[in-house]
């Protein structure tokens, strides 16, 4: 059920062009965000004013999903021919 879920949230996202960054546990998210000691969730409502820090925050997703799709694929090694 909490797959669906997930599921649901990311496409209701993809069709709205709302952006979804990953962290990898509730601790990082914490202290990404400067709260202690864990957050389950942060939503951007309004980035005005922060357009360059939110650029960049983009940014550095584009980039790491680059490396997660290379990564998911580093047995074949005709991608590294």
């Amino acid at each position: 059920k909490l797959a669906t879920d997930v599921d649901t949230i990311k496409e209701i996202c993809a069709s709205n062009h709302i952006n979804i960054l990953w962290i990898s546990s509730k601790h990082d998210l914490g202290k990404a965000v400067n709260k202690w000691p864990i957050v389950s969730a942060v939503a951007i409502l309004d980035y005005r004013g922060a357009e360059d820090a939110y650029s960049a925050a983009m940014q550095t997703l584009t980039n790491f999903m680059a490396c997660c799709r290379i990564a998911d694929h580093t047995d074949q090694s005709s991608l590294f021919a």
